[in-house]
């Protein structure tokens, strides 16, 4: 990073898979220790490894001194994860006589507990008094979250070599559209962030790269939401099953449509007044695909909670199968709700597209 490209006033980094390569509240267990002086290890009580991705202490070091840092996390975790920072010892500069410093040190802003990214920016920027113009959120979520797909579907691709064709077809299209759309949401970033730092016209008329993100989400979602329409409706015999499958791929189809065709406005038309002008369809994509998840979280809990009853010898094994469902399906669920929320809280801003 050279010393003559201008950074933001703040800049904020998230934790998980952004810092370090886990979920510090569901893959750690405390207490946790140092082994002596060792630089950027920690361990937990069962000697998983906690550290920073290699590039991290350079690129601390290179920031520290001409922008404020501070970190953002909603983990539920916020007790073990500052402890974690805490024992982490950051490696000094190259050819640096510096003695090593816990990473804590280096973060004087830290907002780290459950809730949103919005409280945590509103919070930094109430302490700070640095505008939300002069603020860089240090990751991009399509990115880390696309990292984490690739490391599933290195999983399927061992475990399930003979799976049927449809199957393994559809994992393809899902990775190479997701592929796709990092590929241009990463080159949208660097166009705002980087070569166009700072430049408010490249803000306000984007290129075709920004419209990926609902053109490439609907079709994704259409597919997945497609796929479980198929598995529930194998799992679930029942009357109303082919009306909830029929509801789920109506939804799904429109949710799908409606994406496309805000991906496509957002490439070709400008970023002023769109939030308006296509408010109506950004709703239905949005709208739907929260709607749908919901559906089939819904619709696959109810299914095994009434299998479980008087089955005693399965009541564990299929709890633990809903209560994955339940935590999966809520998730998205939840991000594709606060989604809808945003935009039509702000339908000026394209705010809701950090989720």
């Amino acid at each position: 990073m050279t010393e003559d490209i201008d950074l933001p006033s703040l800049i904020v980094f998230d934790l998980d898979y952004t810092l370090w390569d886990l979920w510090i509240d569901t893959h750690v267990t405390g207490p946790l220790r140092r082994p002596g002086r060792t630089l950027n290890k920690v361990l937990d009580r069962y000697d998983e490894e906690i550290a920073f991705y290699p590039d991290v202490p350079r690129i601390i070091h290179e920031t520290s001194g001409r922008s404020h840092l501070a970190l953002c996390s909603r983990t539920h975790a916020p007790d073990l994860a500052r402890e974690a920072l805490r024992l982490l010892l950051v490696p000094p500069p190259p050819d640096s006589s510096e003695e090593p410093k816990p990473a804590i040190d280096y973060f004087p802003h830290k907002e780290i507990y459950p809730g949103s990214k919005i409280k945590h920016f509103m919070a930094l920027h109430k302490k700070t008094g640095i505008p939300y113009d002069q603020m860089l959120l240090g990751h991009i979520f399509n990115s880390f979250l696309y990292g984490i797909e690739l490391m599933q579907f290195s999983r399927y691709w061992t475990a399930f070599p003979d799976d049927k064709p449809w199957t393994r077809r559809l994992v393809y299209s899902v990775i190479l559209l997701d592929t796709l759309q990092t590929g241009f949401t990463i080159h949208n970033a660097w166009r705002i962030l980087g070569s166009g730092w700072g430049n408010q016209d490249i803000v306000l008329h984007p290129e075709w790269s920004w419209g990926s993100v609902p053109l490439f989400t609907g079709l994704v979602s259409l597919l997945v939401q497609g796929f479980y329409a198929y598995r529930i409706s194998m799992l679930i015999q029942s009357r109303l099953t082919k009306w909830i499958i029929a509801l789920i791929l109506l939804i799904s189809a429109a949710q799908c449509a409606s994406g496309i065709f805000s991906g496509i406005y957002y490439a070709f038309g400008a970023f002023t007044g769109s939030g308006h002008t296509v408010a109506a369809v950004t709703t239905i994509w949005l709208g739907g695909t929260a709607l749908c998840d919901l559906i089939i979280t819904t619709a696959i809990v109810s299914f095994l909670m009434i299998k479980i009853a008087g089955f005693k010898p399965t009541d564990n094994v299929v709890s633990k199968v809903i209560k994955m469902t339940v935590e999966t399906g809520a998730l998205t669920t939840s991000f594709a709700t606060a989604d809808l929320i945003l935009f039509l809280l702000f339908p000026a801003t394209n705010l809701h597209l950090i989720l």
